[in-house]
This record gives C-alpha cells, structure tokens and sequence, in this order.
C-alpha cells in the first residue's frame, strides 16, 4: 500500500493535502468502496450491494479524475476529495464513450443503462444550475471509522482553497443528508430532479453551488 506522505506547515490544521498519483490507484479505490458502498447513486447503478460492479465503477472514476483532473488525500490517508477543472469536462466525456463496451460488460445491460440516466440528469442539473467555466467537486469521500471527526470536512476546506480563483465550484449529490454539510461549507442549493426508482426507492440528484469568494475556515 502506497504511503500518503504530506508536506506539512508548522501546525497539523495547515497541512496540504497531497494529489494522488498512478501508483495510489489501488489503495484509493479500496478506500473509495469501504466509504461509500452504501451510497444511493452506487446501488442505483449497480441493482444493489455489488461489490465488484462498485469496485470497477469507482476505479473507473479515480483514473478519470487522475487522467483529466486532481484527487487529494489527507494525511492519515483516511479521506479523498475528487475534482475536475473548467477545462477538462470534455475529455471526462469522451473517456466515458470509450469505456462504453466495458461498462456493458461489467455492469450490464441494466446498470449500462441506469449509469447513462445518472449521469445524464447530473448533466442537466449542472447546465442548468451553473453558466460558464467552473470547478466540478466529484466527491468527498471518508472511511467509516473516520467520519465524524471533521476529517472530510478539512480536506475539502483545503481543496477548496487550492481553488481560489474567480471561479464558482460546483457539487451534485444523490444523499439529501448531506446537503447542510455543503452549505455549511458556503455551497448554496441550485437545482433539483429526480433520476428513477432504485433499491432503495426513488433516487433524486441535488445540485450544488459555491461562490468563489466564499472560503470557510479550516
């Protein structure tokens, strides 16, 4: 297992995270499957509880965010925060059309199919809710027995700060728990819709904004 190393300032809460490479893929999604195997979004796509449809989706996304985006640890290695630039949504989109075959094989006909709605309505839901250049925050992601400490919180406060440009940032989520999470960090709601019915009932994406002058503390 790859090592988080860090490049630390004089006290812990100024720590930088530090972007993760191609040797930190396996780790990382392992980290990915544990925090969010119950996610609504996964057992959307994936029918249920399948842990190696999940597995494939989440490496998947990882390469996808190392390839055309950066992806952040913090120094336990406990949490990952996931983002794409202004600029490089279009090649997000073509990776996704030529893992078309291999998402056929590993999710299914139904899941193929599942995936392309999600991922079609969180398109929708960002045009609609955010105009021009902008971050895309994929996801803040914690181990379970790491949560509850603020640990996802102060990643994402310092990946945010790597973003201090006079762009807004913007954030979907299928979990309506979490939406007081990403307005207390000074994201504020942008939109709403339903994707569909899946195995754990009707499943809706919320869409997120953030200002770029906002920036909460650490």
């Amino acid at each position: 297992m790859h090592h988080p190393l860090f490049v630390r300032s004089h006290s812990a809460a100024s720590a930088l995270p530090r972007r993760l490479e191609a040797a930190d893929v396996a780790w990382a999604t392992a980290l990915l499957l544990r925090a969010t195997a119950a996610h609504p979004a996964l057992r959307y796509v994936c029918g249920g509880p399948s842990a190696a449809g999940q597995y494939w989706l989440l490496k998947q996304l990882l390469l996808l965010v190392l390839r055309h985006g950066a992806a952040y640890t913090n120094a336990p290695g406990t949490a990952l925060a996931l983002w794409l630039g202004p600029a490089q949504a279009a090649a997000a989109r073509t990776t996704r059309l030529r893992l078309l075959p291999a998402t056929l094989w590993h999710l299914g006909w139904a899941g193929h199919r599942r995936l392309g709605r999600l991922l079609s309505t969180m398109t929708w839901l960002r045009r609609h809710g955010v105009a021009g250049p902008h971050h895309l925050l994929l996801g803040v992601a914690v181990l379970p027995e790491a949560q509850g400490r603020g640990e996802g919180r102060r990643l994402l406060a310092s990946t945010l700060a790597l973003r201090q440009t006079p762009l807004p940032c913007y954030f979907s989520t299928q979990v309506p728990a979490q939406l007081a999470f990403y307005q207390g960090m000074g994201f504020t709601l942008a939109g709403h819709c339903p994707v569909g019915d899946g195995p754990d009932g009707p499943l809706s994406n919320w869409g997120l904004l953030r200002p770029p002058t906002v920036y909460p503390n650490l």
